[in-house]
């Protein structure tokens, strides 16, 4: 009889073996869908093992992680412990971060009437500001930039500008979507907010100087350890959205396990990846640019076998 942390029956371990098969597997990159998991394990301290899915080799088209997700796209996860014991395979950002809230008991509001209500938010991501942002990458920074005709830049420039007014009115007396209860919400939404400013570098065309509540420092004052942007720029930002030149709170400054893997060669790796989502051939990402500064000395794990990034710079 097969142990219960037996995986093998998973064509995914095969070509991504688990050195710790007890812990959750996450399959990933460090791209706003894919931190959005990492974050999550990050908070809750579920322990998990995580693998890169490398998209500068088109791994995500390989019949191992199709077999986990037929619709070749990060992150995924493979829980040993799912419902009833059983192993759970589990794709979909939005559906990850629920499962996790629940299997954790963190991050979600107990109440039932809140917990629809951050679920809303949290579907407002999944169906428009990930889509919306993706699509104006697309058309701003990748191949689309060189499309003589404007109007389809314009029109998710439009969109974009409309999502991000109705995050700037939420966030206009509240510390996070949610009040003060940071949630999926936040973790969900934030990173594509900093993508689009950061490596989409669409702040001037959506006029980001508009939405002043997605720009101020972290709220109540409150002093955080920080690290430069510089360091570390494909990552979540708070509704205390952060300009170049400022730090990224500790809390949100988690790199993990996979984003280590995946700097090991970050240019070629990120921009893949971006350019896969775009439904760009790889090599046809018009220089994009993995927004990594890399250096191993300050990816150390901490008292639970993560690794965090800032904690540790020097």
């Amino acid at each position: 009889m097969r142990p219960m942390t037996d995986l093998s029956r998973f064509p995914i371990t095969a070509r991504w073996p688990p050195r710790h098969p007890d812990r959750i597997q996450l399959y990933s990159l460090p791209t706003p869908n894919g931190v959005k998991v990492s974050i999550m394990l990050e908070e809750t301290g579920l322990p998990y093992e995580a693998h890169t899915v490398s998209f500068g080799s088109n791994e995500q088209l390989t019949p191992e992680f199709l077999s986990l997700n037929p619709n070749n796209k990060i992150p995924a996860i493979l829980d040993p412990q799912g419902p009833g014991g059983q192993p759970l395979a589990l794709w979909e950002s939005g559906a990850i971060l629920l499962y996790l809230a629940d299997k954790s008991g963190q991050l979600m509001p107990a109440d039932p009437a809140r917990r629809w209500e951050a679920t809303q938010w949290l579907m407002f991501q999944m169906g428009g500001v990930g889509p919306m942002f993706g699509q104006l990458g697309f058309f701003h920074k990748f191949a689309g930039k060189d499309f003589e005709d404007k109007r389809p830049r314009d029109r998710y420039v439009a969109e974009a500008r409309r999502l991000l007014a109705v995050l700037e009115g939420r966030m206009a007396d509240r510390a996070w979507i949610m009040g003060d209860d940071y949630t999926v919400a936040d973790i969900a939404t934030w990173p594509w907010v900093n993508n689009l400013i950061g490596f989409y570098g669409a702040g001037d065309l959506v006029g980001w100087a508009d939405f002043a509540h997605l720009q101020r420092v972290p709220p109540h004052g409150h002093a955080v350890d920080t690290c430069p942007v510089t360091a570390v720029q494909v990552l979540d930002l708070p509704g205390s959205a952060l300009a170049p030149d400022l730090g990224v709170p500790a809390r949100h400054a988690s790199v993990l396990e996979h984003q280590t893997a995946a700097l090991g060669a970050p240019d070629q790796e990120l921009a893949a990846h971006v350019a896969a989502e775009a439904g760009l051939r790889p090599g046809h990402h018009h220089h994009a640019r993995a927004r990594f500064q890399h250096d191993p000395r300050t990816f150390q794990p901490d008292a639970r076998g993560r690794t965090r990034h800032c904690r540790h710079l020097v």
